[in-house]
């Protein structure tokens, strides 16, 4: 047991939306991406595209710090969510999503938000 003062940590999530995800090169960096910066959620590929994650805040933002230097027809964060997680409380426990998943269907995106609370989120 450490004698450090207990830290603040920040849990986020983004919903990021795409004209679309087809590129195959896209799509391996993302998932790529999505495993460094150690985010789970999904990637609905074709059109529209959608993009959720949900992690540390700070791997949130350099996750999509990092794709929007990317070449891209549209590309916006349409939603965002942080929660303050302090002491040992577990990032893994907080959230929603046991992986990062490519799919290219939408209401399964949709059914899995609405099971998990994150419906409003999702909707934005």
């Amino acid at each position: 047991q450490s004698n450090e003062p207990m830290e603040s940590k920040v849990f986020g999530r983004r919903l990021i939306y795409s004209h679309h995800i087809i590129s195959k090169t896209k799509r391996r960096d993302i998932l790529r991406l999505s495993s460094d910066c150690k985010l789970t959620g999904y990637m609905k590929i074709g059109w529209p595209g959608l993009i959720i994650v949900e992690g540390l805040e700070e791997d949130c933002l350099s996750f999509y710090d990092e794709i929007r230097r990317w070449a891209w027809q549209y590309l916006v964060v349409r939603g965002e969510t942080r929660e303050n997680i302090k002491g040992d409380a577990a990032v893994d426990d907080i959230r929603c999503f046991d992986s990062f998943q490519e799919i290219d269907d939408m209401s399964t995106v949709a059914d899995h938000c609405r099971r998990v609370g994150l419906e409003s989120l999702f909707m934005t």
